[in-house]
C-alpha cells in the first residue's frame, strides 16, 4: 500500500481468486472485480450485510491427543468429599476448553458447502497459482474441492510462489498428497520481489514510529539510552550519536534499567508475555544474553518480590521465602532455593530502579 509498484500484476489478472487473507488488496490493488473472489475465511471490510465474521483455526481433530489422559478418581467411590470436588472441577474446565478448542476448528466442509457456487464455477479453470499460501493441510480440503469441481484435473497446471526451502518442501508433500504430476507444476520466487516505496509514505511512516517512539532509560553517566520503537529496542551511544545495538522483541518492552557501570542491562516487559531480558556490554559492544529464565509457574517478578540486587557477577531477586541467582554473563538461573525468613543486602541495589517501571508495586 506504500508503493506503486504492483509486482503481482501479470499473475493477479483476469480469473477468480480464492482468497485467504482477510483484506482486500486483490481489489484495491490490483483491481479484481469483487464477483470473482471468494474470501474463504472473510474479510475484514464492512458489506451490505455488516461485517463478516472472520474464521481462525486449526484443522479438526488437531487437539485431540491432548486429552488423552488417565483418571484416577477411585478415592470417589469412598465418598471422598474432596476428591468428588476435584472431579466436579476438572470437568468443568475441560468442558470449557474443549468448547474454545471447537470455536478455533475450522470447519471446511462447511465453509465449502456456504461457497460451493464459486468452486462450481472452477470447472473450466487450467491454471492454479498459489502466492504467499504456506500449504498446510489445514487448508487441504479447499484444494481437494478446487481439483474435484474441475472437468479434467490432467490439464491443470499448477504455479506455487516460494519463499524459501521450507515451502519447496510443502510444495513436494502437497503434490504428492494430490497426485499431480511434475510436469504439471511450476515454481517462482517470491523472495527476490522488490519494491520502491514512496518518499510520502516514508514520511508518514516515520511520524507513526515517533508516536511510539519512547525512551526507556539512560545509564547513570549518561552515555547509554534505551530507546523503544514499537517491538524493537536500540542502545543508543548519546557520545557517538549512533545505534550500538537492536534487537526485535515478541512483545513491547515496558521499562529497561541500567547497574551503576552502565555495563548490565535489564529490559523489563509486563502483561501476557512479561518477563526479565538480560543485556551485557562487553568487548567494546552490547551483547543480548537472553531472558532471565523463570521457574514454572513463578516468574522473575511477582508480588513476593522484595529485592533486586548485583553481586559477584551475580543478580540476585529475593522473594519473601526464595532466593534465586542468575550469572550475569549468561542469565542462567545458578541458584534456587527456599529460605524460610529470606534476606540479602550485600551488593548493588536496583530495587527501586525496577520499582519505577512498576510504580504501584510487583506484579
Amino acid at each position: 500500500t506504500n508503493t506503486n509498484d504492483r509486482p503481482l500484476c501479470n499473475v493477479i489478472k483476469g480469473g477468480k481468486v480464492l482468497n485467504f487473507n482477510y483484506t482486500e488488496f486483490v481489489e484495491d490493488l490490483y483491481g479484481v472485480d469483487a464477483e470473482n473472489i471468494c474470501y474463504i475465511h472473510g474479510c475484514r471490510k464492512k458489506t451490505d450485510r455488516g461485517r463478516q465474521r472472520l474464521i481462525l483455526g486449526h484443522i479438526p481433530g488437531a487437539n485431540d491427543a491432548a486429552y488423552e489422559f488417565e483418571d484416577d478418581y477411585s478415592a470417589i467411590d469412598n465418598l471422598d468429599e474432596h476428591a468428588q470436588l476435584l472431579y466436579d472441577v476438572q470437568q468443568i474446565a475441560l468442558q470449557m476448553v474443549v468448547e474454545a478448542d471447537d470455536t478455533l476448528t475450522k470447519k471446511c466442509k462447511e465453509i465449502i458447502q456456504s461457497n460451493q457456487p464459486f468452486f462450481d464455477g472452477l470447472a473450466d479453470i487450467r491454471q492454479i497459482v498459489t502466492i504467499g499460501h504456506s500449504l498446510y493441510p489445514v487448508d487441504w480440503d479447499y484444494f481437494a474441492e478446487i481439483i474435484k469441481c474441475n472437468k479434467d484435473r490432467n490439464r491443470m497446471q499448477w504455479f506455487f510462489g516460494c519463499y524459501g526451502n521450507g515451502d519447496l518442501e510443502r510444495v513436494q508433500t502437497f503434490i504428492n498428497t494430490f497426485g499431480i504430476n511434475k510436469d504439471q507444476v511450476a515454481i517462482f520466487r517470491t523472495d527476490t520481489i522488490p519494491v520502491t516505496l514512496l518518499a510520502d509514505n516514508k514520511g508518514e511512516k516515520s511520524k507513526a514510529n515517533v508516536k511510539h517512539r519512547k525512551v526507556l532509560a539512560s545509564s547513570e553517566d549518561g552515555k547509554w539510552q534505551v530507546v523503544r520503537e514499537g517491538r524493537k529496542v536500540n542502545i543508543i551511544d548519546r557520545t557517538a550519536n549512533s545505534c550500538s545495538c537492536s534487537r526485535i522483541f515478541l512483545t513491547y518492552m515496558s521499562g529497561a534499567v541500567f547497574d551503576c557501570s552502565g555495563t548490565v542491562l535489564l529490559l523489563v516487559a509486563r502483561g501476557l508475555r512479561a518477563g526479565v531480558f538480560l543485556f551485557r556490554f562487553a568487548n567494546g559492544e552490547w551483547q543480548y544474553r537472553g531472558e532471565l529464565e523463570p521457574i514454572p509457574h513463578q516468574g522473575v517478578i511477582t508480588k513476593r518480590l522484595q529485592k533486586i540486587l548485583l553481586r559477584d557477577n551475580r543478580l540476585i531477586f529475593v522473594y519473601n521465602s526464595r532466593i534465586r541467582k542468575y550469572d550475569v554473563e549468561t542469565g542462567k538461573l545458578v541458584y534456587n532455593k527456599a529460605v524460610r525468613h529470606a534476606f540479602e543486602s550485600e551488593g548493588e541495589d536496583l530495587t527501586q530502579k525496577f520499582k519505577g517501571i512498576y510504580r504501584t508495586g510487583f506484579y
